[in-house]
């Protein structure tokens, strides 16, 4: 199944959801380390991320092979933004509770997009309609297994946390 716009117009679609919750504010703009005095964030954190970059990406087309990936480069930006707050700061802060709290909203932002597209329900790997053994069959169904592994590790958070996080979980 062809998404209708196309994988770009559902990543920006789930932005947008994302970006109407109030807790978003921190993560729309990358840190400033320097001005917050933060003299440690850039050993703690190596790859900085943030909502408004990822927009940005999205806009300019940066994200390539979102097809194919079924939006993977876009998920993994938006899950580095959450992740490495988690990382800087320490459980029970405001940042890291709003990072925690946003992270798991958008898994399920994810999920849900991802189960829209109507593929990533199937158990059975195929394409509904496609015949033959060609080409584009099997990169479907490659691209249907994908997305099935993508809506599993979505509605199990606990499992997208690097393991040095697990520790940090609420209980």
């Amino acid at each position: 199944m062809e998404l209708k716009g196309g994988w770009r117009k559902l990543c920006k679609e789930t932005l947008a959801q994302l970006l109407q919750d109030a807790r978003v504010w921190a993560f729309k703009e990358p840190v400033d380390a320097e001005a917050l005095q933060l003299h440690d964030y850039t050993k703690i954190v190596t790859k900085p991320m943030d909502l408004n970059t990822v927009s940005r990406r999205l806009n300019n087309g940066n994200y390539k092979d979102l097809a194919r990936l079924s939006g993977q480069p876009f998920y993994k930006d938006v899950m580095l933004t959450f992740d490495n707050a988690l990382r800087f700061n320490n459980k029970g802060d405001e940042i890291w509770e709003h990072a925690y709290g946003l992270k798991r909203s958008f898994q399920e932002l994810w999920a849900n997009a991802l189960a829209r597209t109507g593929r990533a329900d199937r158990g059975n790997g195929e394409s509904a309609g496609q015949g033959g053994g060609d080409r584009q069959s099997s990169e479907s169904e490659g691209q249907t297994s994908l997305l099935e592994k993508h809506v599993q590790l979505c509605k199990n958070p606990l499992s997208m946390l690097p393991f040095d996080m697990l520790d940090q979980v609420p209980a």
